[in-house]
């Protein structure tokens, strides 16, 4: 700092430690001994270190699982202080198993084409900092698309083989601001049959249940093996159960708000407001049933254990129609991204769907393992199993494939609906 010639002085200190100033004064014609004054400073004003998990985003191609590297070496700390390190994933498509989480580089051994994403928290023993990075991971084995335009807002794609494809959208602006989205299009290894509005579901095993749901009734998850059905594509239309109530076989539909039965263009839309009567009544009339509950989950689930039945990315409103960003109902079949693994749509949005079974909240426990048909009735009312989500469902836990809702049977509600099943073909 330059020299002072003031009796009082002031500094500002950039650094903890200590500082020693001296003082000489002269009376113009000779100079005094100087005098000393330590002044400490305290940790107080100590810096935040910098943490650094790496680039925001890497891609890894891979011909198989192999270890990966995480890097926090770049963290530092302004006074040069030792760091100490602490990871946590907060994304991935299954359990991460880090080898050191409190290490600057530990690795982790991926799994799946998916992106993982991780979060690096610093300390100094004072303050801390964090910083996120993500990591895009392809194996050379899994399936590659031909996209047709990649620089296209809405490029078509060739699979060249089944299996599940993971695309990446990134958008700029005029100022570089990046950004970016990923989805994940699941292509069948199987053509299924669909004839009369209605898909076969083939015959066998799957799991049901979630061990890990949002609510205890989705447990335990346990083994399920189905005979073949059909179920319809789509939602039974406000048109069709109109029909139906014309030919005198259907009671009519709620008409208060939100009612689509009350709506002249909502012919398209699924009905809503039928009670489970109402819903039973028309699948008759139609030489149809309602599906059971294991019948509805595997439809929406497949095989493959999905967590949505478009996959396991997180829901969009390119997925589905829910938290009500449509405002309401939208025609069946308006969200084919969503489709579940064998074609289905709106399993997930649009209207809760009726189903035939009973509901027990703790019927997982018993439930058989071959062509479960649901729990007997219960002395406490006719609750019937609903499920699927609706246009109004906010909560993402309420999407899954795996959530079980349970409503009076005598339920007439504008978000509620179904779709029919068949034992044989149309």
């Amino acid at each position: 700092m330059p020299l002072p010639q003031s009796a009082r002085i002031s500094f500002v200190p950039s650094l903890p430690g200590t500082y020693r100033f001296y003082l000489r004064v002269s009376d113009g014609l000779s100079l005094s001994p100087p005098d000393s004054v330590d002044i400490t400073i305290a940790g107080s004003l100590n810096q935040a270190p910098v943490a650094e998990a790496g680039l925001a985003s890497l891609t890894y191609a891979l011909e198989g699982p192999a270890p990966l590297p995480l890097d926090g070496s770049a963290s530092t700390d302004p006074e040069g202080a030792p760091l100490t390190y602490r990871w946590e994933v907060l994304s991935a498509p299954e359990l991460v198993v880090l080898s050191d989480s409190t290490a600057a580089q530990p690795t982790f051994t991926p799994a799946s084409s998916r992106e993982y994403r991780f979060c690096l928290t610093v300390s100094d023993g004072e303050h801390s900092a964090s910083d996120e990075t993500a990591l895009v991971i392809r194996f050379s084995g899994r399936p590659r698309a031909q996209v047709s335009d990649p620089a296209s807002p809405n490029p078509t794609f060739v699979a060249v083989e089944p299996g599940t494809y993971l695309f990446v959208l990134e958008v700029a602006d005029a100022d570089a601001q990046l950004d970016r989205d990923e989805i994940a299009i699941q292509v069948s290894a199987q053509v299924y049959l669909e004839q009369a509005g209605m898909i076969e579901i083939p015959a066998g095993p799957f799991a049901m249940g979630d061990d890990q749901g949002s609510a205890e009734d989705e447990a335990p998850e346990h083994q399920v093996n189905l005979s073949s059905f059909w179920l319809d594509k789509n939602e039974v239309t406000t048109g069709s159960y109109l029909a139906c109530v014309d030919a005198g076989a259907c009671a009519p539909a709620g008409q208060f708000a939100n009612c689509n039965s009350s709506l002249t263009d909502r012919n398209d839309h699924p009905i809503n407001c039928v009670d489970w009567t109402q819903a039973n009544a028309y699948c008759q009339w139609a030489a149809k049933r309602l599906p059971t509950e294991a019948e509805w989950e595997k439809a929406a689930r497949g095989a493959d254990q999905r967590k949505y039945p478009w996959g396991d990315v997180n829901p969009t409103g390119a997925l589905l129609n829910y938290d009500s960003n449509a405002g309401g109902t939208q025609p069946v079949g308006s969200y084919p991204s969503g489709a579940s693994p064998y074609g289905l749509l709106d399993l997930s949005g649009n209207v809760l769907e009726w189903t035939a079974d009973y509901y027990a909240a703790d019927y997982y426990t018993t439930s058989p393992t071959q062509d479960p048909q649901g729990p007997p009735p219960s002395a406490e009312g006719d609750f019937r199993v609903v499920r699927s989500s609706s246009w109004n469902t906010g909560d993402a836990r309420a999407l899954t494939t795996t959530v079980r809702n349970n409503f009076p049977a005598t339920t007439s509600d504008p978000a509620l609906g179904f779709r029919c099943a068949r034992t044989t073909a149309p």
